[in-house]
Formats: structure tokens, sequence, C-alpha cells
């Protein structure tokens, strides 16, 4: 997940607090409190009529009411402060894909050998470092692959270990923001050839009705967020008895990934 993206979700995130927060405002009171602490305990003045007037600590109901108001207040405040400078953000923003930039230069100045030089996008490099990865469910991570990652299942660690003896740089479920839901794909695998990424999902039980059902709206979220099956995500399948095709997987990472 590149900053762009983070900002994407977390943008969209805000704005479901702050519907929250202004939802919260609606069924709440007019009015600020006075604290006074006695003894180790709280007594409660409510602001009305231009003073105070003692509560004591009784009148749960209004002060908590109170207490809430602030704290919606404070949280909308902070994120529409919030708003101002992700929406600033992402105006600004210019892009550091090399195929962007190579593609937003006069004609005069594209070059498609300097746009592929190592030093522009280190693949190998971006292999090795660290990365944002889903930290869902680590328990069923048991398979370790030649690479040394641990991944979910027998077939995944087949896919892992062809790309691996190929030397096809990958990360395994590294968050990405689609739309603006955060999801993990199995493999996100660096294309040399095309100077960018792909993106590789292994479904494992189809044969399982709401596993299918769940495949057809993440293949879904794919489309509607711009990723095109066969171009931007690939999809490999175990069949309904469990068993995979290495032939075909190794037939697709050699036509697409390569």
């Amino acid at each position: 997940m590149n900053s762009k993206e983070y900002v994407e979700w977390e943008l969209a995130e805000q704005k479901k607090q702050e519907q929250w927060c202004e939802q919260q405002l609606t069924g709440l009171p007019e009015g600020k409190l006075k604290l006074v602490t006695a003894k180790g305990k709280r007594y409660y003045s409510r602001f009305e009529n231009g003073k105070y007037v003692y509560i004591g600590n009784k009148d749960k109901v209004s002060i908590e009411d109170l207490q809430k108001r602030r704290f919606c207040e404070t949280m909308l405040k902070n994120i529409q402060s919030n708003q101002k400078l992700m929406t600033d953000f992402l105006r600004r923003y210019r892009t550091i894909d090399p195929l962007e930039v190579m593609a937003s230069l006069p004609k005069t100045y594209q070059s498609e050998a300097i746009c592929r030089l190592p030093t522009v996008y280190d693949y190998e490099k971006w292999e090795r470092e660290p990365y944002d990865r889903s930290d869902m469910m680590p328990e069923r991570l048991t398979h370790k692959t030649l690479k040394g990652d641990l991944v979910r299942s027998k077939s995944e660690a087949i896919i892992a270990n062809l790309l691996y003896d190929r030397k096809i740089p990958y990360h395994y479920e590294e968050n990405l923001i689609l739309g603006n839901k955060l999801i993990a794909p199995d493999f996100k695998i660096a294309v040399h050839t095309e100077n960018r990424f792909k993106l590789l999902e292994h479904c494992g039980m189809i044969s399982d009705a709401v596993y299918r059902e769940k495949f057809k709206q993440r293949l879904e979220q794919y489309i509607l967020s711009g990723y095109m099956p066969w171009r931007d995500v690939f999809f490999t399948f175990d069949d309904v008895d469990g068993n995979i095709d290495t032939k075909a997987i190794l037939l697709m990472i050699e036509n697409y990934f390569f």
C-alpha cells in the first residue's frame, strides 16, 4: 500500500466516523459541565441560563450525555481538520510510478529503456523490504515456502515456490485498499517486463457455497476498483476435490508474470 492508497482509505474511514458523531449529536442535550473533586469524589455543575447549576454526581444520565456531546464535538473538529489535510494531500500528490511519470513527459523525452532501468525501481530490493502484511488469523499460517514465508495452504506454498524458483519477486498477503475496504491479496507480484505489479488470488475452497459467494463479491470489488481480471488480477483454483493443476499455473506464470 503506497501513501496515496493509505490516505484514501483513512479518509473513507474518517468519513464514517464523522457520520457516526453527527448522528450521536442529534439526540444529545446542549450544555457544558464543570467539575469539582472533593475527597476523591466528583461533583458536577451544568451551565444553564448564563450560570453553572449544581447537579452533584447523581444525575448520571445528564452528565454522561454532556460528556458524550463534548467527546463527539471534539472528534468532529479533529476529523474535519484531518479531512482538509488529507484532501489537500490527495490533490497535491504526484505519482512516482515509473510508467506514469514517463507517460506524463513530452514524447521527446519518453524512453522505455530509461523507465525500465533497475535504478528506477529495484524489485529485488522491494521484495526484501518490510511491508504492510496482513495479520489476520496467523494461526492458519502453517505451510513454509522456499523463501521462508508461512502461507495458509499447500496450494499457496506451491505457487510461492514456483515464483521463488523463477526469481519472480512477490509479497504474500500485502494489505491493499480496495474501494473503502482493506483486503490482502494472496500474492502481489512484480513483473519486470511490464514494470508494474500484478495480483494473484488462489481460490482453494471453490466447492463451498459460502466461499464461492465471497469470491464473487471479491471479484466485483476488483472490477469496480479498476482491477481487470487477466490484466491486473489473476486467479488460480483448486478443483472441487481440492486438487491443484501445477502445470497450468506454471504456464500462467510464464505467460503473465515474467
